[in-house]
Order: C-alpha cells, then sequence, then structure tokens
C-alpha cells in the first residue's frame, strides 16, 4: 500500500481550526451536536484539500478546461490530446490518481459540487460551476498552501508504507462478499485448528517488495518469441 493521506494531514488541520470553515459547520448544522459537527468537520477539511489538489492539477496540465475534466484526466488513459504528450504531465496525472484514488469517477462530480457550494473565503480557487475554469484566488487560511501543499505533492510519488494485519484465529468466521454491485452477504469460514497454527506469528507485516527502480522496457516484434505470438 501507499501513503496517500500524509500530504494533507496539516492543512486539513488548520482547515479545522479556521473560523470560516467551523462558522459554515455551525449555520449549516443548527441542530447537530458537537460529535455529528466535528465529523463534518474533519469530512469538509479532506474535500477540500482533495478537490483543491485535483483542481491544481488541472491548472498544470490543462488551465484552459473546465473542473469537470479532472474526472477524465483521474480515469488513467493517456488520452491523444497535446497536454497529455509532454512526460512532466503524464507523470503529475500518474501520482494524481494515488492521492485522488477515492476521487474518481461520479465522485469527483459530486465533491467538485460541495466544493463550490462552500464560502468562497474557504477556498484558494473561484468556482460558480463545475463546467466553469477554475481561477485561483488569495485566501486567509493557509494563504502558501498552492505553493507548499499541492504542487509539491503531485511532483512526487506516495512512498510505500508498511502495514501489519492479524491473522484469523482458529474457530468460526464471516466474510462478507458482494457481486456485481449487488448487497454484501456473509459467509461463515471454518478455521480448524490445525490450519491456524500454520503462521508462525498472528501478525503478519506486509513489506515492500518492488525496487525502487523499475525502468520502462521496450521490445521490438521481432524479438518476441514465436510461439508467444502464435498463441490465441
Amino acid at each position: 500500500m501507499r501513503d496517500t493521506i500524509s500530504w494533507r494531514k496539516e492543512l486539513c488541520k488548520k482547515l479545522r481550526k479556521s473560523d470560516e470553515l467551523q462558522q459554515h459547520i455551525v449555520s449549516s448544522l443548527v441542530n447537530a451536536d458537537t460529535k455529528v459537527q466535528q465529523r463534518e468537520l474533519k469530512r469538509l477539511a479532506q474535500l477540500v484539500a482533495d478537490v483543491e489538489l485535483g483542481l491544481t492539477l488541472l491548472k498544470e496540465v490543462a488551465p484552459e478546461e473546465p473542473a469537470t475534466s479532472v474526472e477524465a484526466l483521474l480515469k488513467g488513459y493517456r488520452f491523444p490530446v497535446e497536454q497529455l504528450q509532454g512526460d512532466r504531465n503524464w507523470q503529475l496525472i500518474q501520482n494524481a490518481r494515488f492521492y485522488l484514488i477515492k476521487r474518481k469517477g461520479r465522485q469527483w462530480l459530486r465533491v467538485l459540487q460541495e466544493y463550490i457550494n462552500l464560502p468562497e473565503i474557504i477556498r484558494i480557487y473561484s468556482l460558480e460551476e463545475a463546467r466553469n475554469v477554475p481561477q485561483p484566488i488569495p485566501s486567509s487560511t493557509y494563504p502558501t498552501r498552492l505553493e507548499k501543499i499541492y504542487l509539491p505533492t503531485l511532483l512526487k510519488t506516495p512512498q510505500h508504507r508498511q502495514r501489519k494485519v492479524k491473522l484469523a484465529d482458529e474457530g468460526r468466521w464471516y466474510a462478507k462478499i458482494s457481486q456485481k454491485g449487488n448487497s454484501p452477504v456473509e459467509v461463515p469460514i471454518d478455521i480448524p485448528k490445525e490450519v491456524a497454527n500454520i503462521a508462525p506469528s498472528s501478525v503478519v507485516t506486509l513489506r515492500r517488495t518492488r525496487t525502487k527502480q523499475n525502468p520502462q522496457c521496450s521490445v521490438t516484434r521481432e524479438e518476441l518469441p514465436a510461439r508467444d505470438l502464435n498463441k490465441t
């Protein structure tokens, strides 16, 4: 797995502490309790960071395109357009796809509209409608976040991170399984003692096995084995 959230932690913290965003939450959730307001404050801070990262990507690779175009950029296809021919732009898009993996597809259009509905004082992009071209504007909350957060983030691929997974022990467990968008169903799985005891430890650390350098490799048709070419 890659670390796709550390880049925004400092920014989200400052957004949550900003008077402007807090006032927006209080006015929009008048009858909600404190816990609900705090959850919404956290969610909107993350939304602002993610949307603005996507809009910064658009500003760098296709500044004349509407904000909705970010949806196409995050799909990962190298469309035959001028903006995607340069290696720098393509690398920025590839990096952004890691950070914004949860904002792909229709999610982008949904969070973009939420961003537009926020008070402009919270944002660094002026945008009245999703089909418009976003324009940078000053902000009193972390005014340098474009240069110090978004641009440096887009220039680097997120690092891999270690993750510890606790293995299931002996007994009956239930796995949630869904197919073709249907509601998930719980399937029972019985793990006998002899299977549970195979693992030397109940906690497994997932480690990165890929090397730091993974250069592209190109081959010609003539270099491919003839037997592979004949496969169907």
